[in-house]
């Protein structure tokens, strides 16, 4: 499994470090755990320059369809590239600045005359100094972009962008090691084995950097002296007073944090990680290949031809139209095909009752009112009906040997369906007569007692009818016998409790 879960990988990402004499490539990749490094190397660069070693180095690794389609960050060092970040006081309606105007307001304009630079700005969206729009502007020679072009576009490399190596390590170096959550403006500092770099980061993206060197016996006051320059270009040009920290990040970080604290009077962290290192830089690149294009600086974007309609063409969006428009269809056909089903029946029912088809709406709801009102009527006599059958089954062999029944008289009217407030009362009621000899004149036959609670519990009565009482007897002699008559009247209940 740990096999399988190492190549199980999508969205990878090549990112390419150039130093001064070698490249170091770093490959990463997506994976269930998160991003991962998948692989790391480097190469010197050979007589014929960055761009052909390069070149070499990924037909090497890559095949010609991974290079095609896998996305290829290059970043130079901070000694090759100029960049700053400047307000630009702009007009509501006032067009975008342009290049040239972006960096000779930045200082950079001399470098940009006689075509020997290439360049590129993005707009800083996360902060504004002094009410203006915050903006960052790289350029670097043309000669050396022209040459990494090149070799990557004869490698096949389709996505493919420069950038200043630094623009890209604030993300590497929060995977390491992350400041404080409260600490929204801050200078990081990556400490390497001969120097080190200081960034101005203000939520997770950088503001500008500075290159220094360090001594073994002044490493803190080289490391001061970098942030407070940082902090004076923040001051100045960008009107950044609140810095919350800095954060130290190397293999001397934790050494060095108490003295830079006291010489600086501000806090200052240590986190743990590698520093200013190579690969570190090529990491940061790979991740930000796999970061929108259209959010970064790109300084090969002026060397790349016009886009053809091929490559403007939103291929994802139109994918997710036609999904989305295929299963609104597929949806609307079933709505299409149930309201096909259900007026196909609706004509049957209606082919089935042509006696209304003179007939107008009102007449129709006329007779249907007629044919409710009977079908309720009905509905409640089923409903509230005595079915007398069960009794005239039940209650004769309940009679004691000796008696005999006479008479059965029972009533059952149905309740008035008329909504009028004062409603008639509906009588309900079961009479039993019989017939026993008496033993004795004296006292009522034993045979009625028991016949009458027998009586009390018939479930059938203790339903309908629970209220069972003896009326009246009557004595009478028939010819040297006497017998005698006897009355039982049953009742529902009557009251709030009768159902």
């Amino acid at each position: 499994m740990p096999g399988l879960a190492a190549r199980l990988c999508w969205g990878r990402a090549i990112g390419v470090y150039l130093q001064e004499d070698r490249i170091t490539v770093t490959e990463v990749a997506t994976t269930p755990a998160g991003t991962a490094v998948k692989a790391t190397y480097d190469r010197e660069i050979n007589e014929e320059g960055p761009g052909e070693t390069l070149k070499a180095v990924l037909e090497e690794r890559l095949g010609p369809r991974r290079r095609r389609h896998v996305p290829v960050c290059l970043g130079i060092r901070a000694e090759q590239t100029f960049f700053a970040t400047r307000p630009v006081h702009r007009e509501q309606n006032q067009e975008m600045p342009s290049l040239e105007q972006m960096l000779a307001m930045s200082g950079g304009g001399s470098a940009w005359e006689g075509g020997q630079a290439v360049g590129d700005y993005v707009r800083f969206a996360k902060v504004k100094a002094m009410g203006n729009q915050v903006f960052s502007v790289a350029a670097c020679r043309r000669d050396l972009a022209e040459d990494l072009f090149r070799g990557l576009q004869d490698a096949g490399v389709e996505n493919c962008r420069l950038e200043p190596g630094p623009w890209s390590l604030v993300e590497a170096a929060d995977c390491q090691g992350r400041p404080p959550k409260k600490w929204k403006f801050s200078v990081r500092v990556l400490l390497g084995k001969a120097g080190g770099l200081a960034i101005l980061v203000v939520e997770g993206q950088p503001l500008l950097w500075r290159r220094f060197t360090v001594a073994v016996e002044d490493q803190a006051q080289a490391i001061g002296s970098a942030i407070r320059s940082v902090l004076v270009h923040a001051i100045t040009q960008l009107g950044l007073r609140s810095v919350a920290g800095a954060i130290l990040q190397g293999p001397s970080a934790e050494a060095m944090r108490e003295q830079v604290a006291g010489d600086l009077g501000m806090e200052v962290a240590a986190v743990e990680g590698e520093g200013l290192t190579d690969a570190l830089c090529s990491h940061a690149l790979a991740l930000s290949a796999k970061n929108d294009a259209r959010e970064s600086l790109n300084l090969f974007r002026s060397l790349r031809p016009p886009p053809s309609i091929r490559d403007m063409f939103p291929w994802k969006l139109a994918a997710l139209v036609l999904c989305l428009g295929a299963g609104m269809a597929l949806t609307l056909w079933d709505k299409s095909s149930a309201l096909a089903r259900e007026h196909q029946d609706l004509r049957h029912q209606n082919s089935s009752h042509q006696w209304a088809e003179k007939l107008s709406t009102p007449a129709i709801n006329k007779e249907r009112k007629a044919l409710r009102l009977e079908v309720g009527a009905v509905h409640q006599f089923l409903s509230t009906r005595v079915i007398w059958t069960d009794y005239l089954r039940d209650l004769p062999t309940r009679l004691p040997p000796n008696a005999c029944l006479s008479n059965v008289w029972a009533s059952c009217e149905m309740k008035s369906m008329s909504k009028k407030k004062i409603k008639r009362k509906t009588s309900q009621s079961l009479t039993l007569r019989g017939v026993t000899r008496f033993v004795s004149r004296g006292t009522a036959p034993k045979e009625i007692d028991t016949f009458l609670g027998s009586l009390r519990n018939v479930e059938l009565l203790k339903r309908d009818f629970p209220l069972v009482q003896l009326a009246e007897i009557k004595w009478r002699r028939e010819g040297e016998s006497e017998v005698a008559l006897f009355t039982i009247i049953a009742l529902p209940k009557s009251g709030k409790g009768s159902k």
